[in-house]
């Protein structure tokens, strides 16, 4: 299993930064999520870790050894397009052959080993079709079996869904985690859409115009942005306006806003706040339970709250709700959470403490 470790990594062309200053580290053996919309830099950051764009700058360690003067085809860096990169006219066992060439392996070996390839994807079957018979989740299960077969130390997928149906999106994805752990491969998945990874997810990192926002284990990026823009990454936050009337010893802090006090943690990317400095409150909807103990058993804010309006969001409701001071309050809860509340109805918001992220203006 390899460490991948990225330190100070830029890109620069013709004058511009399309890559600036990128520091993360994904862990052997686990899947780690670049998160950004389109034009984030997601697939040059891939290019450039597999040693496409030559321009770049910065340390990009394999388990300790900097391969970032070190040609692509050395770094044994599997990288899948999000585009087909497949040969058309060429069967799909030459396709997925061609890596091993070079490897002067045996006729028959090739043979064993690209068979062995496709079978992890379910694509042994393909192997006499020409590559532009396939259908897009053929094709893509085909490309990931090439960018296997010749052992790479890490893989990187770009956008792997893109263009799928949505259950050809779940059985692929399912399909990926299933063999990056049996290989126990250290794999980046770039994508736009991070839901279907967060049950395979180790961290992930949030990418924005060439530069990366926040990198964390799931539970807390997702509970615990550290900007705005990073909560944005994941729909809607509540965000409210405050000030620090107390720090506690382990990154807890009392905040005072317009409807009453709440307790929270100040985010990583905070640093010593003075008492009476000015923050931003970010809480995720789905933080918000009415009328019930969240589930953890942690410290909880109560805020009681009246409900303005209730809405269908797909299997859950979305909540709007308003705290003292004219407060509104969002909230997400299923149905069965609501229970019998409705529009008009008086309640209690609890919001764990761990999820109140707190960030210095």
């Amino acid at each position: 299993m390899i460490r991948l470790t990225i330190h100070n990594l830029r890109l620069v062309s013709d004058g511009l930064i399309l890559l600036d200053d990128i520091r993360l580290e994904a862990k052997p053996g686990t899947i780690h999520l670049i998160i950004g919309p389109t034009g984030s830099g997601k697939t040059l950051l891939g290019r450039t870790l597999a040693g496409f764009e030559p321009d770049s700058s910065g340390e990009i360690y394999l388990d300790g050894r900097d391969v970032i003067d070190i040609p692509s085809a050395r770094r044994r860096i599997g990288w899948v397009a999000k585009s087909n990169s497949l040969w058309p006219a060429l069967s799909v066992y030459s396709n997925v052959e061609f890596g091993l060439k070079s490897l002067k392996n045996s006729r028959q070996e090739r043979k064993t080993r690209v068979s062995e390839a496709l079978g992890w994807f379910g694509a042994d079957s393909l192997k006499q079709q020409r590559a532009d018979s396939l259908t897009k989740l053929e094709s893509r299960r085909v490309e990931l079996a090439r960018a296997l077969i010749v052992d790479p130390q890490i893989m990187i997928i770009d956008e792997p869904l893109n263009g799928l149906q949505p259950e050809e999106s779940e059985t692929l994805c399912e399909n990926i985690a299933r063999v990056q752990s049996d290989q126990r491969l250290t794999t980046l998945i770039l994508t736009r859409d991070p839901q279907p990874w967060l049950p395979f997810t180790d961290r992930i990192s949030l990418l924005d115009l060439g530069k990366i926002l926040q990198t964390g284990p799931v539970a807390e990026v997702l509970q615990r942005p550290n900007s705005i823009r990073s909560a944005e990454f994941f729909g809607g936050c509540n965000i409210l306006d405050g000030e620090i009337e107390a720090i506690g010893q382990a990154g807890e802090v009392l905040v005072r806003l317009a409807l009453g006090q709440l307790v929270g943690r100040l985010s990583v990317s905070t640093s010593s706040p003075e008492i009476g400095s000015p923050v931003q409150v970010l809480i995720r909807p789905e933080a918000i339970a009415l009328g019930m103990a969240p589930s953890g058993g942690g410290q909880s804010n109560r805020v009681p709250v009246r409900l303005e309006n209730i809405a269908f969001n797909g299997p859950t409701r979305r909540i709007k709700m308003t705290a003292p001071g004219e407060q509104i309050l969002e909230s997400l809860a299923t149905a069965t959470v609501l229970g019998g509340l409705s529009t008009g109805s008086a309640s209690t918001a609890l919001i764990p403490a761990d999820q109140v992220s707190v960030i210095a203006i």
